[in-house]
């Protein structure tokens, strides 16, 4: 069994409802998320076995490891940007706290009952920016 997704934008925004108009001052967003999922649900049955040992094998994004070729559960694969924007209340515009940069997560797990091995990759530099006297 296998799930596939992809989500254009997803964003989380602070507001300061202290005033009378509410103020966004802090905005995450996480933009080009796409998820990719296989698992094997009946691991009783050889065929769907080989056919999500297959199917994880031969993926891309897959690093290389030993796996267990009998019990193979479940691989996730997801890629995303992350970027974050604060409002700086003394130029009161906003800055970027978090710089956009493509990151990767892999999820695998073994047997049902196992724990799962993750791995966090990315090819680029994270940036943070934060100004003197931000939060004053």
């Amino acid at each position: 069994m296998g799930i596939k997704c992809q989500i254009d934008k997803i964003s989380l925004i602070l507001f300061d409802n202290t005033t009378s108009s509410k103020t966004i001052m802090l905005n995450i967003n996480m933009t080009k998320l796409l998820v990719n999922m296989k698992m094997n649900s009946r691991l009783r049955y050889k065929e769907n076995m080989l056919l999500a040992l297959y199917e994880i094998l031969t993926a891309d994004v897959l690093p290389r490891t030993n796996f267990n070729l009998n019990q193979l559960a479940m691989y996730i694969d997801v890629i995303f940007s992350l970027d974050a924007n604060y409002l700086n209340i003394m130029i009161n515009d906003f800055e970027p706290l978090l710089e956009r940069f493509n990151m990767g997560v892999n999820i695998l797990q073994v047997a049902p009952f196992c724990k799962m091995k993750g791995y966090v990759t990315t090819n680029e530099v994270i940036n943070f920016n934060l100004s003197t006297f931000t939060f004053v």
